[in-house]
């Protein structure tokens, strides 16, 4: 497994971490479309994982649950070119539609007609998130997409895939963890590790695993790992690869992208972002 994921990381930093920030909002408005399918149209899950996306590393598309009326149908966003899909099983069905020069809105009408023409059903009409507060955006404003983001966009799903793929390891080690998922409000790629399985995991002692594109904590893509409920003795332990413990707003261990670009190969940057999570895991896990 060790040779497949470091065969599999592709390099990142050929935009700095901190230039990610204008295709990252992008990213994040376009995402609420396949969001709002899972939302309207999918089998409703436990803590909304119905409204999350799965990320698929080749071609670097971020799909939603399937419909509850038509399983083998589900939404897409491709991430490098911005183009949205209606997916049947793991390949596209046609049309594709490019959200560069397009609103949200507008996307939310294609979408909208594209899945009425596939099920032959008329489904009412997608609309952006209202359930949670979105980063503030032209685009979710009205404003088109751009296509000058398409170098940070290709960037960004980059590190998406790259976060895929150290998760997926890094799950694989604990049964109680959940799947490796992209949550639409803050559009960050992780899973939890249940440290009470038995008990209802909105209360349980949990430690959460992921990667953020970006915040308003840090500015740029980072790994984490953060402890549920805050731990009234906060770690001091040394964390692996150059990460650091965060204790304002949150409290975790935070990996920021400048610490992972530093290294010039990709293998070295996929055993840092590795080390870094499995010693924050360490810590965290066994207190």
């Amino acid at each position: 497994m060790a040779e497949t994921f470091v065969h599999r990381w592709e390099r990142v930093g050929s935009i700095a971490p901190t230039e990610l920030t204008e295709g990252r909002l992008q990213l994040h408005w376009a995402s609420q479309i396949v969001a709002s399918v899972g939302r309207a149209l999918a089998k409703p899950e436990a803590g909304d994982s119905h409204t999350s996306m799965e990320c698929i590393p080749v071609p670097r598309i971020l799909a939603g649950d399937s419909l509850a009326s038509s399983p083998n149908l589900r939404a897409a966003l491709h991430v490098p070119e911005l183009d949205l899909r209606l997916m049947r099983g793991l390949s596209e069905t046609d049309p594709v539609h490019s959200l560069i020069g397009k609103t949200l809105d507008e996307g939310l009408e294609w979408m909208t007609s594209a899945i009425r023409s596939a099920t032959k059903e008329e489904h009412p009409a997608l609309e952006k998130p209202s359930e949670y507060d979105m980063p503030s955006h032209p685009t979710g404003e009205g404003q088109a997409f751009s296509g000058d983001e398409r170098p940070a966009f290709a960037e960004l799903a980059r590190w998406f895939a790259n976060a895929e793929c150290v998760l997926t390891e890094a799950a694989a080690n604990y049964p109680s963890a959940t799947a490796v998922r992209c949550w639409p409000h803050h559009f960050d790629i992780g899973f939890l590790v249940l440290l009470e399985p038995d008990k209802d995991p909105e209360t349980a002692r949990s430690v959460g695993v992921g990667m953020s594109p970006g915040d308003s904590s840090y500015p740029q893509p980072y790994f984490y790992v953060n402890p549920y409920p805050r731990p009234e003795d906060p770690p001091e332990a040394e964390l692996a690869g150059g990460g650091h413990w965060h204790s304002e707003g949150f409290f975790g261990a935070v990996l920021l992208g400048e610490k992972v670009t530093e290294d010039d190969s990709a293998e070295a940057q996929a055993l840092r972002a590795r080390s870094f999570i499995q010693s924050a895991l360490d810590v965290l896990i066994g207190t």
